[in-house]
């Protein structure tokens, strides 16, 4: 748990099945893609694995996540095809940080769909 004055109000993921997990039918305009943005703060990387950070997938497995790594940041996304991105990440330990992903929707990641993330205001990749 965080110890020191910040938000009155956050989630706390312990790394295992962690991560905002919505897995009802979602309504949302997946034809023309998403922006997903917060704050993080990770006390401690895991030793071994990776920590959820999201996942929007419908009962038909439909949808996209994202997971943390220690170095990475992994999104998927399962449509008409499973692809999936990885991207070096640079997250201090017990330091505030804001990451931003943005995914444009079109043909899978090539010809049309198209992947941003931001962390603290700066693009990393896309």
């Amino acid at each position: 748990m965080l110890n020191e004055k910040g938000p009155t109000a956050f989630f706390n993921f312990d790394g295992h099945d962690s991560g905002i997990i919505i897995n009802t039918s979602v309504q949302w305009p997946n034809y023309k893609g998403f922006s997903f943005s917060c704050w993080v703060r990770v006390e401690s990387f895991p030793t071994s694995g990776r920590m959820g950070h999201f996942s929007f997938l419908s009962e038909s497995r439909k949808g996209c996540l994202a997971v943390l790594a220690k170095d990475r940041l992994l999104f998927e996304s399962i449509y008409q095809k499973r692809q999936c991105v990885s991207f070096p990440i640079n997250l201090i330990g017990k330091k505030w940080h804001f990451l931003c992903i943005t995914h444009s929707i079109g043909r899978a990641f090539s010809g049309g769909s198209h992947l941003k993330w931001y962390l603290d205001g700066v693009l990393v990749s896309s």
